[in-house]
């Protein structure tokens, strides 16, 4: 079931993101999930959490879902979420673009769903840190964009995939590497199927990161250097 906020005309709308997460604070969530629901249009306003999101009183499971748009916001994380709620965090059906496509900070319940693709990044596409931090990547998506690196994830955090496809369009380039796992962090990836290439490293392992593949090979992510 889903508890949700009225449904308000074009004129009456919010003006951003944050304005309705403003809104969200009022709710008492009666253990329902709240939808934060866009439209199919180029959004240039960031959605952030902050700490404020654990202030939302009751509330099981945020979504957001931006029916096929697209949140561009150069020099600003698209989507951002720390210190840890204790409810689940979910998005569908967007773009994003930005410094930072997603950033989670110690935050333990978070997914990506379905018709998610990523664009250009000045930083990471996916950035997850802080301990606990966990992040499952439920359905197939698309990189559409290059960024210095796909996934990061530190600070004894986890990122788990379902058995998905993960699709690149016109050879992005990961100038970093795709992706980078440090501090004794954990990648799960065993279950994706990469279709299409890219270029740069393939992975970055340091301070007992490590990264988990269906195979022993090297290549089994994308890119055009096998990585260290």
């Amino acid at each position: 079931q889903t508890c949700a906020l009225p449904i308000y005309t074009a004129a009456g709308a919010f003006a951003t993101w944050n304005r309705a997460l403003q809104e969200f604070k009022k709710i008492d969530g009666r253990g329902f999930n709240v939808t934060l629901q866009g439209n199919n249009a180029v959004h240039t306003n960031n959605i952030d959490f902050g700490n404020c999101a654990g202030h939302m009183v009751g509330v099981q499971g945020v979504s957001i879902d931006c029916a096929g748009g697209t949140i561009s916001t150069p020099g600003l994380t698209c989507i951002s979420l720390s210190s840890g709620p204790t409810y689940g965090f979910g998005v569908s059906n967007v773009s994003l673009t930005g410094q930072y496509g997603i950033a989670i900070f110690d935050c333990p319940y978070n997914n990506v769903g379905a018709g998610v693709s990523f664009g250009a990044c000045a930083g990471a596409h996916v950035s997850l840190d802080g301990t606990g931090g966990f992040l499952h990547m439920l359905h197939n998506y698309t990189i559409s964009g290059g960024a210095p690196i796909h996934i990061q994830v530190s600070g004894n955090s986890i990122i788990a995939s379902g058995t998905i496809t993960v699709t690149l369009t016109g050879s992005p380039n990961f100038s970093i590497a795709f992706m980078e796992v440090d501090d004794h962090a954990v990648a799960l990836v065993n279950s994706v199927t990469y279709s299409g290439g890219a270029t740069g490293n393939r992975f970055l392992l340091r301070d007992g990161g490590r990264i988990i593949t269906a195979t022993n090979n090297l290549d089994f992510l994308p890119g055009s250097v096998a990585g260290a």
